[in-house]
């Protein structure tokens, strides 16, 4: 069998096809250590089987969303609700596709959809952190404030939920509070910068201005 995988996040992905051989030329040994002939063979296995695979219309809807292509990622996530509509990730995908474009207020439907789906799946963490963003891109900075801790006290270590949180803080007013938090997000992940964000997150333009906004204010730089 052959396996496509991506790990992202902490998230697998994964679907098999059937497997498929090619036979070896007499007198020469094959050169092939997997089960497809090719790599394009396998390639075009996989992206034979595409419209039918949820799992993998949530891979590569994750692909084209760390590219900023929404409407591409959208697609994709969207395939795969369609395809199995209790897929509870892929609702949290699609808002945080949205979140991260600053479409605010659709992508809070779909992450209250997954957290009432599931509501004790780990990733809810991120999903809550994507609540916080929404309400940041909305300009409701108390709000974002509020799920941004939730999304630390959910699980401490998320780098996401730190950033919101001390963006949100900064935008809210509260400086001081978004310094400490900003020295905490410094501890969990010391090659925190301005050129890493804009190179490793994937908001499109706006949103990213507007974070680095509230980030810049509680004192993060390149």
């Amino acid at each position: 069998m052959f396996s496509f995988v991506t790990i992202s996040n902490g998230v697998f992905f994964g679907v098999q096809t059937p497997v498929q051989k090619t036979a070896s030329k007499p007198g020469k040994k094959s050169a092939n250590t997997g089960t497809f002939g090719s790599a394009s063979e396998g390639v075009a296995a996989v992206n034979a089987n595409a419209r039918s695979l949820p799992a993998l219309h949530m891979a590569l809807g994750y692909l084209a969303f760390t590219n900023r292509e929404t409407g591409e990622a959208l697609h994709h996530f969207q395939t795969a609700l369609d395809l199995n509509p209790n897929f509870a990730a892929a609702y949290g995908y699609v808002g945080l596709a949205l979140q991260h474009d600053g479409q605010s207020d659709q992508a809070i439907g779909y992450f209250n959809q997954v957290i009432r789906m599931s509501p004790r799946d780990p990733l809810n963490a991120f999903f809550l952190g994507g609540i916080a963003g929404a309400h940041y891109f909305a300009g409701r900075y108390t709000d974002a404030v509020k799920w941004a801790r939730q999304a630390v006290q959910s699980r401490h270590s998320i780098w996401a939920g730190h950033r919101m949180l001390c963006a949100s803080l900064a935008q809210a007013g509260q400086i001081e509070d978004a310094k400490l938090v900003l020295a905490q997000l410094r501890q969990l992940q010391p090659n925190l910068s301005i050129r890493w964000i804009r190179q490793s997150i994937p908001w499109t333009a706006g949103p990213m201005e507007k974070v680095l906004e509230g980030l810049c204010k509680a004192g993060l730089t390149d």
